[in-house]
């Protein structure tokens, strides 16, 4: 059974002010109440949360700067103390723990070598370029379509596929609509 004081007290009201005169009943009831007890465990975990972001500045929620990122990287004892809560926060900050994975890997190197030539680049540019491969693509399909057997059963489907689907368009009826009235005389008898 849920109790009803999880849903009346001011927990921001109590974790600010626990000795406060109208918490007092509150202060001795929650200890025996499990509803209670968790409801105060979970927002002294957001509170304490809260405070260390913001405390430090650089906290688990405050992503740093790329600029002070590459600093990093390049010479953590170039940024001070800003090394140590960069590091407090890599140990909590899954996303900034990537972009340091990434910034390590980058060479700016490779960008100067010029563009890199992959095989499979390569091969469509001696198929004459994506222009011309689908063309062939169309034109296989075309001929798919219009084979001797195939365009005696499927082409004659999709075209009546098509005029059902274009009739009941103009009729409204994918519209949700009945008729070409649209709705505005429908009591009518």
């Amino acid at each position: 059974m849920r109790c009803r004081r999880t849903s009346e007290i001011d927990f921001e009201g109590f974790l600010l002010d626990a000795g406060a005169f109208e918490f007092e009943a509150f202060r001795s009831h929650y200890p025996d109440c499990a509803d209670c007890a968790a409801a105060v465990a979970r927002w002294t975990a957001l509170d304490l949360a809260l405070r260390d972001v913001f405390e430090d500045g650089v906290g688990a929620g405050a992503h740093p700067e790329p600029e002070l990122l590459e600093t990093f990287l390049a010479s953590p004892e170039a940024i001070g103390e800003s090394a140590m809560q960069l590091e407090r926060h890599l140990t909590a900050c899954p996303t900034c723990r990537a972009e340091i994975t990434l910034m390590r890997r980058f060479d700016p190197a490779e960008l100067l070598a010029g563009p890199v030539d992959a095989p499979a680049l390569q091969a469509l540019r001696e198929e004459g370029g994506i222009g011309a491969v689908v063309r062939r693509l169309f034109d296989s399909i075309l001929e798919t379509l219009f084979a001797p057997g195939f365009a005696r059963a499927a082409v004659p489907s999709m075209l009546a596929a098509a005029l059902l689907t274009a009739g009941l368009w103009w009729s409204g009826s994918l519209l949700g609509q009945s008729g070409s009235d649209s709705g505005a005389d429908s009591t009518r008898v």
